[in-house]
């Protein structure tokens, strides 16, 4: 799957995440709906911090265009695993990096 299949769809977005980053069985997403990852702050945190269980670093930056940026780098902290590099905002960079560092999205 690639991110520009579901960039603008929030809920596919906060599905994706849910199944595949934060390890939620899909009969647990079916009873009760995910988290709003791609559109609230408090919950795109919890990605970084479960991503952070997971062994990754983070860095969250602004670019020269002073937009948002996620990282998420390997336990060697040297090695890109996921880096949004969407005009998006800091919760929709979140998600995306994190799903690019899980091997969830095919990159472009």
């Amino acid at each position: 799957m690639k991110w520009s299949e579901i960039k603008d769809n929030t809920r596919d977005i906060d599905m994706l995440v849910a199944e595949k980053v934060m390890e939620l069985d899909k009969i647990h997403m079916c009873c009760e709906h995910p988290p709003f990852y791609s559109e609230e702050i408090a919950a795109a945190w919890e990605v970084v911090e479960k991503m952070q269980e997971k062994g990754f670093a983070y860095e969250l930056t602004h670019d020269h265009e002073d937009l948002p940026t996620a990282k998420f780098y390997d336990q060697d902290g040297n090695s890109f695993k996921g880096y949004s590099f969407e005009k998006c905002d800091l919760k929709e960079a979140i998600c995306h990096a994190s799903l690019l560092a899980v091997g969830a999205l095919e990159d472009e």
